[in-house]
């Protein structure tokens, strides 16, 4: 065979090699959202406990189902991993965004070796960022997102405060110095660790604060905002099992309507119970 044979025969070999790979690429890859707008716009927080049950037993399974029943559209996660060894090695939201077929956002990265927060959407993630909060205790994170829901550029932010009077109202206070900035339309959601009233968690030394009051001069309480009661039994969160405090929220820029809030009761998958809202954006 003459050497030009031979490379020609080479060059075709690696051809098919290229487009084989290629093929095998694109059929590894996750399905493209669907990313149609649909009106009202559903809403979640939840807090998943690392991916642990209140049982003490990791269950993915569970939360994804959780997400599922709730029918959300953009979800905020706090108390998230990406391959920590607290949670077993496992990468929970590339796991969980694969299970719903959504884009996701996690922050801040493994290498900081903090506890972080994550952003799953239906809808495009255009850009996102996250901020180190300040603190006394364990180090808290807030996330930054422009979610594109069809033309509206959606400015979502999803934190989890910390226990502590001190860290908490500090970080609270350098959140919305954050989120007042960002342009309207706007989400704020999260485990803020206070109740409406302020009163600190059961068997946590500290002061009563005014978080709740703060945020509600900017951004409405979607739970409220629906025509629920400022902080009846059906409104907790926490614990998952016996529950007896609202401490996780969604809050949106007065532009956006809220149809309804609900907590899903029946959820076990965490510590937490997840809060869900329908919107419509202006």
């Amino acid at each position: 065979m003459s050497s030009t044979n031979t490379f020609r025969i080479t060059v075709f070999l690696s051809i098919i090699f290229l487009l084989g790979s290629m093929i095998g690429l694109v059929q590894t890859l996750p399905p493209t959202p669907d990313t149609t707008p649909t009106q009202p716009l559903a809403l979640m927080t939840y807090n998943i406990y690392q991916g642990y049950t209140p049982e003490g037993a990791i269950n993915l399974e569970a939360i994804r189902d959780t997400i599922v029943a709730g029918n959300a559209d953009i979800i905020g996660l706090q108390e998230c991993d990406t391959t920590r060894i607290s949670s077993m090695n496992i990468d929970t939201i590339l796991w969980l965004a694969n299970e719903l077929n959504m884009y996701s956002y996690y922050g801040p990265p493994s290498s900081e070796q903090i506890i972080g927060v994550a952003l799953l959407s239906k809808y495009p993630i255009a850009n996102a960022t996250y901020h180190l909060l300040s603190h006394e205790e364990l180090p808290r994170v807030l996330i930054e997102a422009t979610v594109e829901v069809g033309a509206t550029q959606l400015t979502v932010f999803v934190v989890h405060l910390g226990l502590s009077y001190v860290d908490r109202t500090t970080q609270a206070e350098e959140v919305m110095g954050i989120v007042n900035a960002a342009p309207f339309p706007k989400v704020l959601m999260g485990d803020f660790n206070t109740q409406p009233t302020g009163e600190p968690e059961p068997g946590v030394v500290s002061e009563n604060d005014t978080i709740y009051e703060d945020i509600s001069e900017h951004l409405n309480d979607t739970w409220t905002a629906a025509g629920n009661v400022l902080n009846p039994p059906e409104g907790f969160t926490w614990p998952s099992i016996g529950p007896y405090e609202r401490i996780d929220y969604i809050w949106v820029s007065p532009d956006i309507n809220v149809v309804s809030c609900w907590v899903i009761s029946s959820a076990l998958g965490s510590d937490h119970l997840p809060v869900v809202s329908t919107v419509e954006l202006p």
